[in-house]
Order: C-alpha cells, then structure tokens, then sequence
C-alpha cells in the first residue's frame, strides 16, 4: 500500500454537534448530505493473513456503496495513512465477492453521519456511533488545510487524532483492543 493515496483526514473527539454546527455555519460551510444512516462490512487483517493493508471495507453511505482498501496512519503520522477506494454498485455483492476470495468478515457496524463542505472543498463529518459520543472528521488535501479548518472551528490542534475508531472506543470505554474488536463485530444502533 506504499503507493496508495495519502488519507489526509483528522478527528476530534469528543464535540457538542449544536456548536460545532453553529461554528460551520459562521465560517460558510454548507451542509452538503443531511445526517444519514451508513452502514459497514470489515474484513480485517487480524483474521485474514496476508493481506497487504490494516483492512478492506464495504461502506453504504446512503447515497453511494464504496469498497476501500485502507492502511491505518503508524505512530499518529496523516502521511502513512493511506486508502484506495472505488464506488460500487452492490453493497452484497461486493460483500459477496471479498467472501468468496476467500476473505473472513470481521465486523458488521453502523453509523450516522452527516456531511459539510467548508469554502474551499474540505469535508467535515459530524459522526455518531452506538454507544460513542459523537465526534468530527477534517478531510482535505493537506495537513495545513485540515489545520486551518481546524482552526476555523476553534479545535485545539494539539488534540486532534488519526487513528480508527476502534481507537475513540477504547479510549471511551477504557478497555484493550481485543475487547474492542469484540465490540466491533456487531455494532448497531439497535442493540
């Protein structure tokens, strides 16, 4: 995955939604697609040896499917965080397709997710997951966009994280990876 795009995305974690909002809406960002439901397929490579990345996933964001190849950012550095994606046209039958390459699912998730655009084509995502509070993404081009935005947005920097989300749930909940991962398995907002 060495040659794979760089993700140049960052989270904040945790964050009031009403002010984070009312200071998006202060700097002309535009609510790009309202709160949906998404929804997830992990193939991890935990259980799946030899894979070249930290995971494969099949994402239904509400308005589209992707499939993504993703390598997790080492030692909190935004420039060995990685990801290949594409668009797809099947939730299941791309979740059928890894299945039947012989890949092993790791996990099934949910979230909510709601989408804006700042001024200059950065995306900041409002998350909610079960059990989680909520929390933000920056994705932009570079790391001085993310911390321009991040400033916009009155977000200490200093605290600003790049890692996964089994990272926040074990934060919030202080447990050990491997409890988290048995937490990710199955996660959605029904339980």
């Amino acid at each position: 995955m060495d040659d794979a795009p760089i993700e140049c995305e960052v989270k904040f974690f945790p964050i009031d939604m009403q002010e984070i909002r009312k200071k998006l809406k202060t700097a002309d960002a535009v609510l790009k697609t309202p709160e949906r439901l998404m929804r997830r397929r992990v193939f991890s490579y935990e259980k799946n040896p030899g894979m070249k990345c930290t995971y494969v996933r099949v994402r239904d964001e509400g308005n589209k499917i992707t499939m993504s190849a993703k390598q997790r950012a080492s030692g909190g550095d935004i420039e060995s965080q990685k990801e290949y994606e594409t668009i797809v046209s099947d939730f299941e039958s791309a979740c059928n397709i890894l299945l039947n390459a012989g890949l092993v699912q790791t996990g099934y998730q949910e979230n909510r997710r709601e989408t804006w655009q700042m001024p200059d084509g950065t995306l900041v995502e409002l998350e909610t997951w079960p059990g989680l509070p909520n929390y933000l993404e920056i994705e932009g081009g570079s790391v001085t966009v993310l911390k321009e935005v991040a400033a916009l947005l009155q977000l200490d920097w200093s605290k600003h994280i790049v890692k996964a989300n089994d990272y926040l749930y074990g934060l919030h909940y202080g447990i050990e990876r491997d409890a988290v991962y048995k937490k990710l398995e199955h996660l959605t907002f029904d339980e």
